[in-house]
């Protein structure tokens, strides 16, 4: 995947009003977030009553406690977010590359901002119990990670791993998109299909550690995916990319998401 220096790049378009509103909503999320009193609950030795859990999906999910799982899901995250990165600096031109590159990079921390600020704030605001709380003591992984005297085992919902990581997911796919509109199709899918494995594996691998149930999880990839997606569109400026060529990249995108959940599963 080399970039063209066929004409001028893709560049991001700023725009006073509209970097302030969406930089300060992050900022106002996630400083809401932090403030809001989130204290650590008493938990008894047999753990919360997983009959409180109100869907079976989630409730089925009661009793996953693998560490690896915990660890693993951090490197798959780490890609994910740097996944928009790399693409970045691999289809600008090298004649361009640094400050063109300097511009996305301002696109991707306002889109993390505002991402892991709401993020943050739903944590916060909805308190859930992370499902190794439901654990007995005595069965619960003898890790910090599973420790439920920490405020962090009540900020469950929703999960800032799949918020982070779909975040990546839809930056690295959008821009993709927006930067070379003359790629072919098996490019596009293979971009598709690296972000799609990766943010679905980190969601998949939460589960699988206990650390999230699976509405955590989906709507953290909801916030992550659309603020992935409308960002980077909305600093698009004179760039267009017709629709009909971000198909091969939702294709790869649902492969990716297949293959990430089974091997997080």
């Amino acid at each position: 995947m080399s970039p063209s220096e066929d004409g001028a790049p893709f560049n991001p378009e700023f725009r006073k009003g509209r970097e302030l509103l969406l930089s300060g909503m992050g900022v106002g999320f996630g400083l809401t977030g932090a403030l809001l009193p989130n204290e650590p609950r008493s938990v008894p030795t047999a753990g919360l009553n997983p009959a409180d859990i109100s869907l079976s999906l989630d409730r089925s999910r009661v009793g996953n406690r693998s560490v690896d799982s915990d660890q693993a899901s951090d490197w798959t995250r780490n890609a994910a977010v740097l996944l928009p990165f790399m693409i970045g600096l691999a289809v600008t031109p090298q004649s361009h590359r640094w400050k063109n590159f300097a511009r996305r990079t301002a696109v991707y921390g306002e889109t993390f901002l505002l991402s892991q600020g709401l993020t943050l704030l739903l944590k916060s605001a909805l308190g859930r119990p992370r499902p190794f709380v439901y654990l007995a003591e005595g069965v619960r992984p003898d890790d910090s990670g599973y420790d439920v005297a920490r405020e962090r085992a009540f900020r469950s919902m929703p999960s800032g791993h799949s918020s982070s990581a779909w975040t990546g997911a839809g930056l690295a796919m959008t821009e993709h998109w927006l930067s070379r509109p003359q790629a072919g199709n098996l490019e596009r899918f293979g971009i598709g299909f690296a972000a799609g494995a990766l943010a679905a594996a980190t969601s998949s691998l939460r589960s699988s550690a206990g650390q999230h149930f699976p509405t955590d999880v989906v709507a953290g990839a909801g916030i992550g995916l659309v603020s992935g997606v409308i960002v980077p569109v909305l600093h698009r400026g004179e760039g267009r990319a017709p629709i009909s060529r971000a198909w091969p990249h939702m294709a790869g995108g649902f492969a990716g998401v297949v293959v990430g959940i089974v091997l997080g599963g």
